[in-house]
């Protein structure tokens, strides 16, 4: 008798993903790029929040870029946040950030450090 598998993470819908990353983050480098896509994929990871991209992502005043329309303007997803999501799922290389904000450290986490316009806390 074998064990049961461990169920897989929720990465259910790596578009959505993708263009919350690209509105997010569309302007940084490669780095910030994955730091913002650890935040979310941490997130879902974690029994703290929900379980898959989309409720993470959806989840209200989380990402700016989803209440505000700023998804929605987003037209293409560079290849480099492709690469930044890529690279986030074969290997986390943030596993302890959850939150970013632009306004300097937030009110939730404990400061980590700034990346260009973001500053990561974890948590």
């Amino acid at each position: 008798v074998t064990e049961p598998e461990e169920p897989a993470p929720q990465y259910d819908n790596l578009e959505l993903l993708a263009v919350c990353v690209e509105a997010e983050a569309g302007n940084q480098s490669l780095e910030g790029k994955r730091l913002v896509v650890d935040v979310i994929l941490n997130r879902v990871d974690s029994t703290e929040w929900p379980d898959t991209v989309k409720e993470v992502i959806e989840q209200p005043v989380q990402f700016t870029s989803y209440w505000d329309g700023g998804m929605e303007s987003i037209g293409k997803v560079s290849e480099e946040t492709y690469k930044a999501i890529q690279m986030e799922i074969e290997t986390r290389s943030y596993p302890s950030i959850y939150y970013f904000t632009a306004d300097g450290y937030g009110e939730f986490g404990t400061p980590w450090r700034q990346v260009e316009d973001h500053y990561f806390s974890k948590r």
